[in-house]
């Protein structure tokens, strides 16, 4: 069912910027949210890849990362040249990934005449040249679930979030983002370009659900938790951490959700907002540079040995994480790898750092048995708030690499001598104190994207 839209282009602008340097990365991991280039301290190897592109107002809009191998964590910075004097909170946003590309979510402060809150742009380092960015045209087709007025709806376009919409790259020029929502019913909107000069349109599709005869989710309600890309096979797999995935090819005429339970048992009495530590910052579903299906979890363990949360002193970051391995013919999972918190903490090289349960696991994308991970004390009132980033291969049981996470700072403010200003010059040099302080690391507590699109710089 093609619903009606108002058709568009990629509008594509190449970057003026120096040829880019070879990045040594196979993959990186990306922060969810960028940052302000006029706000934020710039690496100066940033530069090598900057692209450019214009806005729906025609305001020019520069993207860049700095780059960093796993475990360590890289960053995109924004930066509108035309609006001199805008804030950085943009709502600057990674919102998905795939082979040379990366889909960015930006929003003009200072364009109050235009209708959509944000743009969406898809940066490319690929294509045999320098970096560049092109505009999505914005979808206007409404929610499933909004009730509101028809003609209030069509005039204000769709957000996507890292949660619900996924990116595909396939060739020079074949691309495909789609969206899914579940309620009341299951519903695809995608956006596919097959050629540099093609016209797009946004199309909804309502794909058909298959569950297994098995299927043990009782009344669990699905809610999407992350959109991953199985470039081998150019599928999209939403995730639900609590239950399991929704694998579809999102450009089939009459696509279907096919369902794979996790290989862990939901537990129905235990309802996921009441989790202390939600799953999505302990379990994480990722793809191999072969192509291969992975599933990570974190899981606490009581000091007896089960799977269970504990309050108890002696346990209370005790874990276990387990790597699985999804096979694509049978759907079914493997165990490849269980390490116990007793067991990472004894490792050579881990002497320094907190006795924690680690967060926000990443499958490598290079490593066939590594996963990354986070390390820090919790708390706001820890004395110690510096965050680790570690990588540990599950299968020998090794620990490969230890890195400070690298949180942005902000550049030091100029000299004012406006007496009149009586609060703005105060909460940044608060905000220059905070963040700026090398005991304390900020992180945005959503996690990583990881993405292949370094090895094209």
């Amino acid at each position: 069912m093609r619903s009606p839209q108002q058709p568009g282009t990629m509008d594509t602008q190449p970057s003026d910027a120096p040829a880019a340097a070879v990045y040594p990365g196979c993959w990186v991991m990306l922060n969810h949210r960028g940052h302000g280039r006029s706000y934020y301290c710039y690496p100066a190897e940033a530069e090598n890849s900057v692209a450019t592109c214009l806005s729906s107002a025609g305001k020019s809009i520069q993207a860049s990362f700095r780059l960093e191998a796993p475990p360590g964590n890289s960053a995109l910075f924004l930066d509108w040249p035309d609006v001199p004097g805008l804030d950085e909170f943009q709502g600057t946003e990674v919102i998905a990934a795939h082979g040379d590309s990366v889909l960015i979510q930006a929003r003009d402060r200072g364009d109050v005449a235009s209708s959509a809150p944000f743009e969406y742009f898809v940066y490319r380092a690929g294509g045999g040249g320098p970096p560049s960015m092109s505009r999505l045209p914005p979808c206007y087709v409404p929610m499933p679930w909004d009730t509101r007025d028809s003609r209030r709806r069509r005039r204000e376009p769709r957000t996507m979030h890292s949660t619900d919409t996924g990116l595909l790259r396939r060739g020079a020029h074949e691309l495909a983002v789609a969206q899914l929502t579940m309620y009341p019913s299951p519903e695809l909107c995608v956006l596919r370009s097959s050629g540099p000069h093609r016209r797009l349109e946004w199309e909804t599709k309502q794909p058909s659900v298959i569950y297994p005869d098995d299927d043990a989710r009782g009344d669990v309600r699905w809610e999407t938790d992350a959109a991953v890309p199985i470039g081998a096979r150019f599928l999209i797999c939403w995730v639900d951490y609590f239950i399991g995935l929704l694998l579809c090819d999102v450009l089939d005429d009459e696509p279907v959700l096919q369902y794979v339970p996790l290989p862990v048992e939901p537990n129905p009495q235990r309802h996921r907002r009441k989790l202390e530590r939600p799953f999505k910052n302990a379990r994480n579903i990722g793809t191999t540079a072969g192509g291969a299906v992975r599933f990570v979890s974190v899981d606490h363990r009581c000091c007896c040995g089960g799977l269970l949360e504990s309050n108890c002193p002696r346990s209370r970051f005790f874990f276990t994480l387990t790597t699985w391995t999804l096979d694509m013919d049978s759907m079914t999972w493997t165990t490849d790898g269980v390490l116990h918190s007793d067991e990472l903490w004894a490792l050579p090289g881990y002497e320094d750092l907190p006795r924690v349960t680690p967060e926000f696991p990443v499958i490598s994308m290079e490593d066939t048995d590594a996963v990354c991970l986070m390390v820090r004390h919790y708390g706001l009132d820890a004395p110690d708030r510096r965050i680790w980033m570690i990588k540990v291969d599950t299968r020998s049981k090794t620990l490969l690499s230890v890195v400070r996470y690298n949180t942005a700072r902000y550049k030091e403010l100029e000299e004012d001598n406006n007496d009149d200003d009586d609060g703005q010059s105060r909460y940044r040099a608060q905000l220059l104190r905070r963040h700026n302080d090398e005991s304390h690391d900020h992180f945005d507590d959503i996690g990583f994207i990881p993405s292949e699109f370094s090895k094209y710089l």
